[in-house]
């Protein structure tokens, strides 16, 4: 399974750095209603504030003995790994992501991470901080996301027709109601039997390529998905949540 540990670096700035962090800079990590966490390169926490240990049950301690991809479900490890890369290969500055940890009692929590790449003055890379708040569970919330809008990119409902930057763009009609799948769905790792099935009506996917054409299509013809519609491995699809007053990334 692929886990965070297939990325390290020295740490050793990182944690010189963290040792001179102000006091009151710390203080108020600490009373922040949302958890705070700077992971190492290797996927180790550096710190952890009191939010995140209520969010997981562990103490500080536990947090801090242990790896994100310890306390992150299985099946999130890898669009968490992909991120990550992205963000340390200088793709994307920041990222917006829907998870699900497991905490110390086995139980499973559904986070919202922003999460940023902090660097040295010469660029390298020393480690992430993540901002976490707890949401809930994507099928109960009571915002249906009947918004069908991202970033420049606007859905006429009634029509099923796009506009990107206010222009008109030529889909198919599969094109469209996959994009309003994905958009509805935005921030949620979605894998490709669940996005045909919904879309198309297909029970298995198998060996279909047909999903890919469409991605393809899509990115191709709206820029904003270009970066923003990642691909998940062999498991399926995710659109990035966007990033307030900026392009999604």
């Amino acid at each position: 399974m692929t886990s965070m540990e297939g990325i390290a670096r020295d740490i050793t700035t990182t944690r010189a750095s963290s040792s001179r962090e102000p006091s009151s800079l710390r203080a108020v990590a600490e009373e922040a209603p949302c958890g705070i966490s700077p992971v190492a390169m290797d996927g180790h926490f550096l710190h952890v504030n009191g939010r995140m240990c209520e969010i997981t049950g562990y103490s500080a301690d536990e947090l801090l003995a242990r790896r994100l991809s310890d306390i992150t479900h299985p099946d999130d490890v890898e669009v968490n790994l992909a991120f990550l890369q992205r963000m340390l290969a200088g793709d994307i500055s920041r990222s917006m992501l829907e998870k699900r940890y497991v905490r110390k009692d086995g139980r499973l929590v559904w986070v919202r991470v922003n999460a940023t790449c902090v660097r040295s003055a010469s660029g390298t890379p020393l480690y992430t901080i993540g901002i976490v708040d707890t949401i809930a569970p994507p099928g109960s919330r009571a915002d249906s996301r009947e918004s069908f809008e991202y970033s420049d990119i606007e859905m006429d409902t009634d029509r099923l027709e796009i506009r990107w930057n206010s222009r008109p763009v030529a889909l198919t009609l599969k094109d469209v109601l996959l994009l309003r799948y994905l958009i509805c769905h935005r921030g949620e790792m979605l894998p490709r039997d669940r996005l045909l099935s919904d879309v198309w009506g297909c029970k298995h996917a198998g060996r279909s390529r047909t999903l890919d054409v469409h991605v393809c299509r899509l990115r191709r013809k709206l820029p904003p998905l270009a970066d923003a519609l990642i691909t998940i491995g062999h498991f399926g699809y995710t659109l990035s949540l966007p990033v307030e007053g900026r392009e999604p990334a």
